[in-house]
């Protein structure tokens, strides 16, 4: 009998603790979730701490990796950077003796007699550059004696005259040297000259007309002095109008240089054409080739004028 009373009771025992796990109350609490919020109540220190421990290994080995690169960097990598950095520094100076020496070749041409010990003598300076153009002093220096300093350019591309005129000598010239001086080179800008070809002729497109060139015997400019005479037009073709507009005129006969002259137009506007009358101290007879170029650097903007500067 009171095994039959036991068995009674532990199956009572039993329905009632399925039916506490089953409970659930109105608000959707399970007696599940209550005892999981029991446990952690009672054990939250213990999860805490050991979030913190956790975070704080985290931590302390992020600090001690950092702490060894930066090291690294300090004892190697400022080295390192140092020398690349010497490395690009050299490399641009390579780069730019390596233009100096190459790509620049200064010519002496000719020594040219005038008259009562006066000179003309005549350089080139040849830039095979593409994208630099040159600033620089240039002089002649004859017997040993520097003559006048001029500022000179030349631009990419380009084999530019040298001249330095009316010198006076004391003596018959021995020797002569061309001294290009202080040059500075000057890159392009690839953005706003995408074209070097097409950006020079915006600048320097003069056509020169109706050249006439007379000798000093059909000049009859002066029985005293032998005078030669050159005539022409120059018409400005590029949109922009300049204060002034130098040109360098260079006289060949055959393949020689025999006589030489510069000659600045004063407010040359865009469009506009001009008669141009020039003397030369020269006994040339002929002339077989007169090259007629524009001295202008187009760099220097206060060169350009604006486009009514005849009105």
């Amino acid at each position: 009998m009171f095994g039959l009373l036991n068995k009674r009771k532990a199956k009572a025992i039993d329905q009632v603790e399925e039916q506490l796990k089953r409970y659930k109350d109105t608000e959707g609490l399970s007696t599940q979730r209550l005892n999981f919020g029991l446990w952690y109540f009672r054990h939250r220190k213990n999860f805490f701490l050991t979030i913190v421990g956790v975070l704080s290994v985290l931590a302390a080995a992020l600090f001690i990796y950092s702490l060894y690169y930066f090291g690294d960097y300090l004892l190697r990598g400022m080295t390192s950077q140092q020398q690349s950095v010497s490395g690009l520094v050299e490399d641009v100076t390579l780069r730019g003796t390596r233009l100096d020496q190459n790509s620049v070749r200064p010519r002496f041409i000719k020594l040219i007699s005038l008259a009562n010990g006066n000179y003309d003598l005549i350089g080139t300076l040849t830039n095979a550059n593409t994208g630099y153009w040159l600033d620089f002093n240039y002089y002649f220096v004859v017997d040993g004696q520097s003559l006048d300093v001029h500022a000179g350019f030349v631009l990419p591309q380009e084999q530019h005259y040298l001249l330095s005129l009316n010198q006076t000598l004391t003596n018959q010239p021995n020797s002569v040297e061309l001294i290009i001086d202080n040059w500075s080179w000057h890159r392009l800008d690839s953005h706003q000259i995408p074209d070097w070809s097409t950006y020079k002729e915006q600048y320097l497109n003069f056509v020169i007309q109706d050249k006439k060139f007379l000798g000093y015997e059909d000049s009859g400019l002066t029985e005293n002095l032998k005078m030669a005479s050159l005539s022409f037009n120059i018409v400005n073709q590029t949109p922009y109008s300049y204060y002034e507009a130098p040109l360098n005129i260079i006289i060949y006969q055959n393949s020689e240089v025999v006589s030489v002259a510069q000659y600045v137009i004063d407010k040359f506007a865009s469009r506009e054409k001009r008669t141009i009358e020039i003397s030369l101290l020269s006994d040339i007879d002929e002339a077989t080739r007169i090259e007629i170029l524009p001295d202008i650097n187009i760099f220097n903007q206060e060169m350009t004028a604006p486009l009514d500067i005849v009105n």
